[in-house]
Formats: C-alpha cells, structure tokens, sequence
C-alpha cells in the first residue's frame, strides 16, 4: 500500500545496483526468511523483464500483459524493446509499455542486504522496518514516519499530516488492514496545501487525494532513502501454521504445483480468491514485496488503485487492468515467472501449462 500518490515513472540512475537494509526485523528473520523472499522477489523481476524481451509478442504473454494493464492493442509492443534498461521512461510511458522498464528497474535492487558502516542516503535506496518504534513517532493518537519526515509550516493545520500517516491500530492489525507500507522521500508543495486542506474538510484524512490533483504537488528529496514498513499483523498471519515455524511462502516449484491441486483451488475459491492469488502478496511474502518495491523510487514509484479501499487480488487487477496499480504489476511479475516455467495464467486466475 502507497500513502502518498505519485506519478508512475522517474528517470532512474540504473547504473549501479540500489541498496536495502532491514531494522527490527530479528524475530522474522532468524535463518534468513525475510531476506530470501526479498532477493526472490528482485530475481523474479529480473525473470519477468527477460520473458519480455524474448517472448513479448507471444499469444499467453500478450493475454496476460491485457488481463493485468489493459489492452495495448493499439500499441506497437514490439518498440518497447528499444527501451529495456534505458532512462527513456517519457519514451516508454508513451508506447505504453512501461512496464518493461518497471521490471528492470526492480531488479537494479541489489541481491544482498547492505553491510557497510556508512548510512544509506539516496532514495533509491531502501530501509525496511519491522518495529513501528524504530521508525515512527506518535502525535494526537497518530503515528509519523520519522525517517522521512513530511515538513510543513507551524501555521499550518495538523490535519494534513494525518494524510501520511496511520493509527496505531492499523500498523498493528496487519493481516485484515494493512500489509505494508512503502514512504517515498518527498513532501507537499506549499502551493498545494489549500488543495489538500479543502480535501481535508470535504473528505476527510482516510481518503485519498483527488487523482486529478496528484501529478505535480510534491517535492522530491534524494538525499533520504524511501523506507518500507512491514506490518507485524501480516507478519504474525504469515507464520500461522501448527508448529509455530516461519514459513512466508515463496513460488517455489511445489507452490507452484499446490494452486493446480483441484483440492487447493477449492479451498482458495471458498475464501473468494482464484488460484493465482496463491501465490500473491496476501499469503506470500515474494508477491508482496515485488507489490512494495514498485512503490519505491527505484520501481518508478507506481500508486495503488485510485480506489479509496485500493485494488488487491486477481479480480480486481482484472477489473481495472492499470499499471498504475501495483498488485497488477505483481500478478503479471508472477505470471511472467510462470511463462518462464511452461505455465501461464489464464484470464479467470487458472495456471495452465502452455
């Protein structure tokens, strides 16, 4: 989930590979768990954009591209290809096909955590918290994310702060509210802050800004890296299992072959999901990580659905088909794994073999 609406695509460094660290992340991460699933989900990507530069005009590849983007029927997908591991974001947003770069730029992410001494200090550069304490600082019943900070003027009506920032009840819930959460170094423009306060008094702060209204109201800071919050709630849900061990899922071959088990399927259809959202970012950790790093800097900062409630889970990626939308870049990062693999999804969420 994204808290501050942006804009799809900046022009990105990709030169060198972006950094990650994680901070109170010991009690989920005892043998490596949350690491493995975060280098799963930038291999993965890496996977993805590969599929499509070899096989971007392939039927099952063209029918999942416009089951989760929409139809680029009018579009020459074939010049996309001109773009793969450019900066030319302008030049791919017009072909419509961003979502080449997106890829690309999500596996710029390096495969390991961040080592060293110095403190990380560009925004395409990722911190990841698991502990609200170490991240967040709590005012008038809500908390703030310290790391960033969102700095207004003292004459200025705290209530538009609360449009950045969550209650203490929905940071610990996590498994029926939020799953996570991605910041993005940059504040309000002066000039917009009548805008938001008139949203403010109309709407109120849990819901979103007016996505006429979103394009040019911020400023960007890239001096402070964006910071990714993992809600103990879903981390908690994550781990339920008879013997208490952690098991965040992975697309693993056997997962794989576990949402074609007829038995499976039914037990998903009976929670209303189709047998993709197995493998999403709901019950597994490499979906939602692929899902969170879109919203980062380096992932071209991609929004959540317009939706107030935003847009998860295969039906409704299906419904609005956006690549603005990051559960749908996260279904076609997995359905790409899968083409790789000899499977495909189907428009209804079934993963067939080719």
């Amino acid at each position: 989930m994204k808290w501050n609406n942006l804009i799809i695509l900046a022009l990105l460094d990709l030169c060198a590979a972006k950094s990650w660290k994680f901070f109170g992340c010991e009690d989920w991460n005892k043998n490596g768990e949350l690491t493995k699933a975060l280098v799963e989900a930038v291999t993965l990507a890496g996977t993805a954009r590969d599929v499509l530069t070899s096989s971007l005009n392939d039927e099952k590849v063209q029918s999942m591209i416009k089951v989760t983007l929409g139809d680029t029927s009018p579009v020459k997908v074939d010049r996309a290809k001109e773009y793969l591991g450019t900066q030319h974001s302008k030049e791919a947003d017009q072909i419509g096909n961003v979502h080449l770069e997106i890829f690309n730029n999500l596996n710029g992410f390096d495969k390991q955590e961040y080592t060293g001494t110095e403190p990380l200090t560009k925004d395409t550069d990722l911190l990841i918290f698991c502990k609200k304490e170490l991240n967040y600082e709590e005012k008038n019943g809500r908390m703030f994310n310290k790391a960033q900070g969102f700095p207004l003027p003292n004459d200025y009506r705290e209530d538009v702060n609360l449009l950045f920032s969550i209650t203490e009840e929905e940071y610990e819930a996590g498994e029926k509210t939020l799953q996570a959460m991605v910041f993005v170094p940059d504040e309000v423009k002066p000039s917009y802050y009548p805008i938001v306060d008139e949203w403010l008094r109309t709407k109120g702060p849990d819901d979103i800004l007016p996505p006429e209204k979103t394009k040019d109201h911020l400023i960007t800071h890239n001096d402070k890296p964006t910071t990714m919050d993992l809600t103990p709630g879903y981390l908690a849900f994550l781990t339920k299992d008879e013997d208490e061990e952690l098991h965040f899922g992975s697309l693993s071959d056997a997962n794989i072959a576990k949402v074609q088990d007829p038995g499976f399927i039914k037990d998903l259809a009976d929670a209303g999901m189709k047998p993709i959202d197995g493998l999403g970012g709901s019950v597994a950790l490499p979906g939602l990580f692929l899902h969170e790093l879109a919203h980062t800097v380096q992932g071209g900062k991609v929004i959540d659905s317009r939706d107030p409630n935003g847009c998860y889970g295969w039906d409704c990626v299906k419904t609005v088909a956006d690549v603005n939308n990051g559960d749908s870049i996260m279904f076609l990062g997995i359905g790409l794994h899968l083409f790789s693999k000899g499977l495909w999804v189907d428009n209804d969420g079934n993963v067939k073999k080719i």
